[in-house]
C-alpha cells in the first residue's frame, strides 16, 4: 500500500506543478514549428486541403445507402460516393 501511496504523490505532484505552469500560461509546444509564420503557412496549407477534398467531394464518405421519402435517388443525394 506505501508504494501505491508514493506513486499517486509522485504523479500528484507532477499534475499539480503541470497545473500551475498552465495558470501562468505556460504550455509545452505540442508541434515543432520554428515560427509563427512556419505554423501560418501550414494551418493555410492545411485549410487549402480541406477545401480541395470539399470540391473533390473526398471529405467524408458514406458505405450505407438509405431512403429519403421513400427514395433510393432522393437518398443518393445526401450521400456523394468516391
Amino acid at each position: 500500500m506505501r508504494v501505491a501511496s508514493a506513486t499517486l504523490r509522485a504523479e500528484f505532484a507532477a499534475l499539480d506543478e503541470e497545473s500551475n505552469l498552465q495558470s501562468f500560461a505556460f504550455y509545452k509546444p505540442r508541434y515543432a514549428f520554428t515560427s509563427s509564420e512556419h505554423y501560418q503557412r501550414q494551418l493555410e496549407d492545411t485549410r487549402d486541403r480541406q477545401k480541395g477534398m470539399l470540391k473533390d467531394k473526398e471529405a467524408a464518405t458514406c458505405a450505407e445507402e438509405w431512403l429519403v421519402n421513400g427514395s433510393k435517388a432522393e437518398g443518393r443525394k445526401q450521400i456523394i460516393r468516391p
